[in-house]
């Protein structure tokens, strides 16, 4: 087959052709050059040399002497001869003997006087400056001249005179040239010799392997069977993208081969994944959202590492909860069978033991001796005391969990070092404890999910604390596991690891904590306050006393915080919490960052100080456009002669009518 790779040796060969053109022009411009001014610098000493001859020649007393009298006797004569003959020897073009004066030259002797030949000047002759500066305008006109000058001097060694040679370069130049015309034959001869050799080179070492590689690669392209074949042996990077080609070849075809096999293993891998998915939602627990003291719920990323992390909760009996997070070291099918194992392994020893220390340690023997280092797993193992709020839980080599509070910033739990369990037999796991009011929320991310990076950012640091701050008041644990994993997924377009997220908030026994929104009004306060207060401070022991004086010093403060709440529609939060011996308020609501502790008038400030005269204690604190207010007492102290003294000091009690101003 014809290929068109036999024009890159014709392309080379003229390239290389104008390039040896170029450096002949170059090289013969050098060599021009240098022999001019080698024959300019010889043609100069040669000039210095007549001029010092002459100076020799003739004494300065003589000038004077043939210029005052104007005698050309036979020494000047001779001067003449002498001059003419040494002007012939070496063929200046002027060699003459002049005095200066302020205002031009005066001629004492000239060579071409005897040669009449050229300018002649004779004895006394006198050229003004510009007529010297006009002579050698025209002098110019046909040539360089090669200038040398050398004093005469008298008997007294002063200068009386200078003897002058100029040597024409239009000879140098003739010398030059004529130089040149023995060079330029062999050098055209060599330069031709060169780029045959260079053709022939060009065509075997590159031309033509090139020519044999292109059409090698036409027919790989063209043909039905990937092979390439070209016999190219130049020793060099043209040999090498030969075999770079070949290799190619090979490898393409090698990759096809492998896609047959691929494509046939997808559709089997499908199914497993498919089986392995309904597997995992078999094991997971489904969230519990519906329950009076707790909330759980957890969400897995769906990624290829089938069977590499998982979550559980369960009741060990009425008053304590499981909680379980783990990732497994091993993947695929077999990474989802000892998630089964591990997750059942966990959930008999934790059920069976009463201490979640020797829980641990006993599950990790167990699974060490199981297992025999063909996995390991890293998890998060706890009990919650639904009854006291109370966290036992052992951090075997998983992420640091989180302790999200009612109020406050995030907090990671502290955990001490640990290794993963089924690593080595008979390891101690420390126990930790960790105390959770109502309403706190445990959360639970993988490794994989907190250090997940985006332009530079993990996850942990740029991300989810705002997204915590979002989901702050959100009681339902399926909504915040669903809200964070929905935010991680715009965070990052990973699709694999381990990405789990459990969360599980505490509500409490039901007795010591209530939670309401109404609007700022005295009709709600009354109605759908009081009530609540009053059930929860009898749930707890305290009196319709203590209730008394409490419910009027809340009120009080209720309606100091609606006066200060701005925009329609807005409401206040109440909550309150409340133990044996005392009693917690904290109202929230949306407005101007003023603090409602400061009286904005007599009334204000008559309600706080009656206030914190019954010994309540008041706080406030802000965060952007929301107010929190706090209103705590305690029943140390409180008698029933204070509630007697305060009825009948008129205190307006809960039952009465009274009104947001």
């Amino acid at each position: 087959m014809k290929t068109k790779s036999g024009k890159l040796g014709r392309r080379m060969i003229i390239i290389f052709t104008a390039f040896a053109l170029i450096l002949i022009f170059i090289v013969s411009g050098v060599i021009i050059f240098g022999l001019y001014e080698d024959n300019l610098t010889f043609f100069g000493e040669l000039a210095q040399t007549a001029a010092g001859e002459i100076a020799e020649r003739v004494k300065g007393d003589d000038i004077l002497y043939w210029l005052e009298t104007r005698d050309t006797n036979d020494e000047y004569a001779g001067l003449l001869d002498d001059m003419y003959l040494l002007q012939s020897t070496i063929g200046s073009k002027y060699l003459y003997i002049y005095v200066p004066t302020e205002t031009g030259l005066v001629f004492v002797a000239d060579a071409a006087e005897i040669s009449g030949e050229g300018l002649i000047r004779k004895l006394g002759d006198v050229f003004s400056f510009d007529e010297v500066s006009s002579e050698a305008e025209s002098i110019a006109q046909f040539g360089q001249l090669a200038h040398a000058e050398m004093p005469i001097l008298n008997a007294n060694g002063e200068t009386v005179a200078f003897a002058a040679a100029d040597m024409s370069v239009d000879y140098i130049s003739h010398n030059v040239f004529k130089a040149l015309l023995y060079f330029a034959p062999a050098l055209i001869i060599m330069f031709a010799l060169f780029i045959i050799a260079l053709g022939l080179i060009i065509n075997r070492k590159v031309s033509r392997p090139l020519a044999v590689i292109t059409y090698g690669v036409e027919q790989f392209v063209q043909g039905d069977v990937l092979k390439f074949e070209a016999d190219v042996k130049t020793g060099d990077e043209i040999q090498e993208l030969s075999e770079a080609f070949a290799k190619i070849a090979v490898d393409i075809q090698e990759y096809m081969n492998r896609m047959v096999n691929v494509a046939a293993d997808e559709e089997r891998i499908a199914g497993e994944m498919t089986l392995m998915r309904s597997i995992e939602d078999s094991v997971l627990p489904k969230p519990i959202v519906e329950r009076d003291d707790y909330s759980a719920a957890g969400l897995t990323h769906p990624s290829h590492d089938i069977g590499s992390s998982f979550y559980d909760y369960f009741h060990i009996d009425n008053d304590r909860l499981g909680i379980v997070a783990a990732e497994m070291k091993s993947e695929g099918i077999s990474g989802a069978l000892y998630m089964i194992a591990a997750k059942t392994m966990i959930k008999m020893e934790m059920m069976r033991a009463s201490e979640i220390g020797e829980s641990v340690k006993a599950l990790n023997t167990e699974m060490y001796d199981a297992w025999q280092g063909k996995a390991s797993i890293s998890a998060f193992l706890g009990v919650l005391d639904l009854s006291k709020g109370v966290l036992h839980y052992v951090n075997a080599d998983f992420a640091n969990p989180i302790h999200q509070k009612v109020t406050g910033p995030f907090e990671y739990l502290p955990q001490s070092l640990s290794q993963a369990l089924a690593v080595n037999r008979n390891v101690s796991f420390r126990e930790m404890v960790r105390e959770f009011a109502e309403g706190d929320r445990l959360l639970l991310l993988t490794r994989d999910m907190l250090e997940a990076e985006h332009d530079g950012k993990r996850f942990a640091e740029r991300q989810l604390p705002l997204s915590l701050d979002n989901v702050r008041g959100v009681k339902s644990a399926d909504t915040v596991t669903a809200e964070l994993m929905n935010v991680f997924d715009k965070y990052t377009d990973e699709r694999s690891g381990n990405v789990t997220v459990l969360s599980v908030v505490y509500y409490g026994n039901g007795k010591s904590r209530i939670e309401l929104v109404v609007q700022p009004r005295s009709e709600s306060f009354r109605v759908e306050i009081l009530p609540q207060i009053k059930k929860l401070l009898e749930a707890n022991g305290m009196g319709k006393a203590f209730y008394a004086e409490y419910a009027v010093s809340l009120e009080e403060l209720f309606i100091i915080c609606a006066h200060r709440i701005q925009g329609s529609g807005n409401t206040i939060t109440l909550q309150c919490s409340a133990v044996p011996g005392a009693v917690s308020v904290r109202l929230i609501f949306k407005g101007a960052v003023v603090s409602p502790l400061e009286s904005e008038n007599i009334r204000e400030t008559s309600a706080l100080e009656f206030i914190r005269s019954l010994g309540c204690t008041l706080d406030y604190e802000a965060s952007f456009s929301t107010n929190i207010v706090t209103l705590a007492r305690s029943v140390v102290n409180f008698g029933a002669e204070e509630s007697t003294e305060l009825v009948s000091s008129g205190v307006i009690l809960p039952d009465s009518e009274s009104s947001v101003e």
